[in-house]
């Protein structure tokens, strides 16, 4: 399934600043960024920004944005902030765009505080969902949507949030918290692949939910001693229901309780104490009704959370940190039909988690880190039929028994070998054993005992071989075993290995230059099972990435910027056709060229053309051009 989030995610905490002089070279995170997002986080802004979508190529993909984003759509951001002379601070920020047929869609807050008397946040999201689980299987076979512009009854999710936290500081020892959430959903979600029965759904599935919570909590300090304590409640119901032949209503309610309590006491300036407990509990009433089938869901969940952690400094240049975690799961759950207990399930989880972290700086201008993570957790589980576990009624059960121990090796080095080269290094092994033990009916299968381990590492050099020209190259390589030992030996092996190279060039006060190349390899490889069923996947994979990306930004005046990028990926599975499938052939490129106008000091505005061209020779293959107008300014 493929989601699809049709509003924009444009980022609110924003680091250039877009309206200053022209002194930095492109920069790889910014390439694709939308118009109006270079405006620094500390200034009073807008932007207000306009797109028009020109699908064309695949007309079932064009049907599919044209209906999800639109043919014509615009976006905008603002951020305003204020300190007043009793320095009381208020800062607003907002970002939203518009959804066909639903209006806007966005985030927006509000921050008010006054330091030493309170805290206010206010927070509030919409947003607009769509699913669509078939476009990437494209198969002849299946009839093709209709074209541009018009898809009829594209699936539909309708997402809003809001919340309000407060916090009031009573006195230098106390302080008291408070805070209310609540969540929505409305809407369906379904295939937007057309069948022989028209231009409808196959099947949709609705749904309608609604979410609170509220908690209430307190601060305190005593000297070397502060803590916590929270108390919050939350509340969910709703319903849902699939249409079709396989037709299934569900609806449920929720409710679940949760106390914490955390601890921290200073034992000294450079050695801490901290613990944490938490107890939950969850509480889970709800109806299905399918086929001829009518019965009722009941489960009942307490979880309780214990930490202890200590901090302290091993001379003066090693830093210990060591933690202990523990934490106990019960669960009890049923789903009755007419004649009585349907399906019932008993469950006790135990888990215990340790770390180790040390940090040291002995070495000149070198920060190392070593951390060693120990988990051992239980589980024993008994799942029956007719009745629950133990009753005379049950005709099948089942029990199961589990232990799972995991080891987690970390090591980190970051060095300054000279001004102008950095070198970091990290190292990570981790392995897990599974020991899985069935008892009782044979009613459904388990993996049984299995394990795996992997090894990753990754490097990289930052240097700058001269004062206008930092060059950044790096390696990763990943190597993993996956073996199931119980029953059919079948071993997996994963292998990665990954290069990058990044170059700015600063080649004058007006023209930086910009270039990026990627280079990927992975392996897959399954061993010890027959060879797949016709029309299957290929078991073995063996697949080749390149990326490359050249880019300019140039300052034709001090007003006038033009910038160009271009990216191109080239991805290639060579891997085993055993299940009658051609290899992958993927080639992906995106252009980019933007020019910006700073028409006065506080007012820019911005137009661009991106082209985004997507050639597969199994799937999709379509072009979508974007043209944009962007007006940003301050006030």
């Amino acid at each position: 399934m493929k989601t699809i989030i049709t509003t924009t995610a444009l980022i609110l905490v924003l680091a250039t600043a877009a309206l200053a002089g022209p002194t930095l070279p492109a920069q790889a995170q910014r390439i694709w960024a939308p118009e109006g997002d270079l405006i620094s986080y500390d200034q009073n802004h807008a932007t207000a920004t306009l797109i028009i979508n020109d699908d064309h190529g695949d007309w079932a993909k064009a049907a599919e944005d044209w209906a999800i984003r639109g043919k014509t759509f615009g976006y905008g951001l603002f951020n305003y902030q204020h300190t007043s002379d009793s320095n009381h601070q208020l800062n607003v920020r907002g970002d939203g765009g518009n959804v066909p047929g639903s209006g806007l869609a966005g985030n927006v807050g509000l921050w008010s505080s006054t330091p030493g008397k309170y805290r206010v946040r206010l927070l509030y999201s919409k947003h607009d969902h769509y699913y669509d689980r078939d476009s990437e299987l494209r198969n002849p076979g299946f009839p093709y949507p209709p074209e541009p512009p018009a898809l009829s009854d594209s699936p539909h999710l309708d997402w809003r949030r809001g919340r309000l936290d407060l916090s009031w500081h009573l006195s230098s020892a106390f302080d008291v918290t408070f805070g209310i959430a609540d969540l929505r959903r409305e809407g369906s979600k379904g295939s937007l692949l057309r069948g022989t029965s028209g231009e409808a759904p196959p099947a949709v599935l609705s749904q309608k939910t609604k979410q609170y919570e509220v908690y209430l909590g307190g601060v305190f300090r005593a000297g070397n001693l502060g803590g916590g304590l929270t108390l919050a409640m939350r509340n969910a119901d709703g319903w849902r229901t699939r249409s079709g032949t396989n037709g299934h209503d569900y609806d449920e309610e929720r409710k679940s309780y949760r106390a914490a309590l955390d601890l921290a006491y200073d034992v000294s300036g450079g050695t801490r104490l901290a613990a944490y407990g938490a107890l939950n509990r969850l509480e889970l009433n709800g109806r299905e009704i399918w086929g001829g089938g009518d019965g009722s869901t009941n489960s009942d969940s307490e979880n309780a959370v214990g930490l202890l952690a200590l901090q302290t400094r091993l001379g003066r240049k090693t830093n210990l940190l060591a933690s202990a975690r523990f934490e106990g799961l019960k669960n009890e759950s049923q789903i009755d039909d007419m004649a009585g207990v349907l399906y019932a399930g008993d469950t006790d989880r135990q888990r215990q988690d340790y770390r180790l972290v040390l940090g040291n700086t002995s070495l000149p201008r070198t920060r190392l880190r070593l951390q060693y993570r120990y988990t051992n957790a239980d589980r024993e589980g008994v799942t029956s039929q007719d009745g629950r576990p133990g009753e005379p009624t049950v005709t099948v059960a089942q029990g199961l028994n589990e232990n799972r121990v995991r080891h987690d090796v970390d090591f980190r080095a970051n060095a300054n070998l000279s001004k102008a080269v950095k070198f970091k290094l990290g190292v990570r092994y981790n392995k897990q054993d599974v020991e899985q033990t069935a008892s009782g009916d044979d009613w459904y299968g388990i993996l049984g005992d299995h394990n795996r381990s992997r090894l990753g590492w990754t490097a990289a050099l930052k240097t700058r071989p001269h004062p206008n020209v930092p060059v950044d190259l790096g390696y990763q390589g990943i190597d993993q075993t996956f073996e199931r030992t119980a029953g059919e030996l079948a071993e997996t092996t994963w292998k990665a290995n990954r290069l990058f190279l990044n170059i700015n060039w600063i080649a004058s006060a007006r023209l930086s230059m910009y270039g990026m190349v990627n280079y990927g390899k992975e392996t897959y490889e399954l061993t010890g099972v027959g060879d797949p069923a016709a029309g299957q996947a290929a078991y073995e994979y063996d697949g080749q990435t390149w990326r490359f990306i050249p880019g300019a930004v140039f300052h034709v005046t001090n007003t006038l910027e033009l910038e160009g990028m271009w990216e191109g990926i080239r991805y290639e599975n060579t891997g085993s056709e055993t299940a009658a499938l051609d290899a992958v052939k993927a080639d992906h490129d995106r252009a980019l060229v933007r020019a910006r106008w700073q028409t006065t000091p506080k007012f820019a505005v911005t137009a661009s053309y991106r082209r985004n061209e997507f050639f597969e020779n199994r799937w999709d293959n379509y072009i979508q051009d974007l043209w944009g107008l962007s007006v940003s300014g301050l006030f």
